[in-house]
């Protein structure tokens, strides 16, 4: 006398006692084992392709940012010299480039306008998308 056909194959229909319901926690712990075994297997593969990507000689690979700089160490040779000296045991020439941007205010403006405009465009880039017109 059920109309819900979910509540038909749910575990509330099956009688008290019913051996049924082994078969359904079996078949859960067999589902969800299985989908943590591939979630392992994908992290697994993740982590090998990151460390591949890491341990490659790229630049973005080894590219630092540094701020609140003292006075004596805002110079391109002495930030040279302090890398160099911290990891000479490794490589000589482990400092492949030193840049130091200390004041860029032109900088700074770009950027601001830039945020300024960007909402601006992607409104157009979303209008022209769904709408299919240019604004």
């Amino acid at each position: 006398s059920l109309s819900d056909p979910i509540l038909e194959v749910s575990l509330s229909n099956l009688p008290q006692g019913s051996s049924s319901i082994y078969a359904t926690t079996i078949a859960a712990y067999i589902f969800f084992g299985s989908a943590m075994y591939l979630i392992a297997k994908d992290f697994d593969w993740f982590t090998t392709l990151r460390h591949e990507f890491l341990a490659q000689r790229r630049v973005q690979n080894y590219t630092i940012y540094l701020s609140g700089l003292p006075k004596e160490m805002q110079s391109n040779h002495a930030i040279r010299e302090y890398f160099t000296h911290c990891f000479s045991h490794h490589d000589s020439d482990i400092v492949a480039d030193v840049q130091l941007a200390v004041k860029i205010p032109k900088l700074e403006k770009a950027c601001a306008k830039r945020d300024k405009i960007l909402p601006k465009l992607e409104h157009a880039i979303n209008l022209r998308d769904v709408k299919g017109k240019c604004p």
